[in-house]
């Protein structure tokens, strides 16, 4: 935890402190499936083409991947939670 001069008398700027021992509290698992379809083609014997569709995140999780440490009124806020779904499209060409 963090604590600043905003939130206590300190004697330096910042200072860390524990407040409790190490791995008392944890983060929920993060779960997660990515898919992706490919399928070639050939034209001709020369070319080949490959479409492509993945995704990303399928199950469309938002686990917490972070929290804040400041000591304050946003102690224990998420600042940084999983991505949403995420779809791309493409086509691999070989000639």
């Amino acid at each position: 935890m963090l604590v600043s001069s905003a939130t206590a008398v300190l004697t330096r700027v910042t200072q860390t402190i524990a407040v409790g021992p190490r791995g008392s509290t944890r983060l929920p698992g993060v779960n997660m499936v990515d898919l992706s379809l490919r399928k070639s083609f050939n034209a001709g014997g020369r070319y080949a083409f490959e479409p492509v569709f993945d995704v990303f995140n399928l199950t469309n999780g938002s686990a917490i991947r972070a929290r804040s440490t400041q000591l304050g009124p946003s102690y224990g806020a998420a600042s940084d939670v999983q991505r949403g779904r995420m779809i791309k499209l493409g086509v691999n060409v070989r000639f």
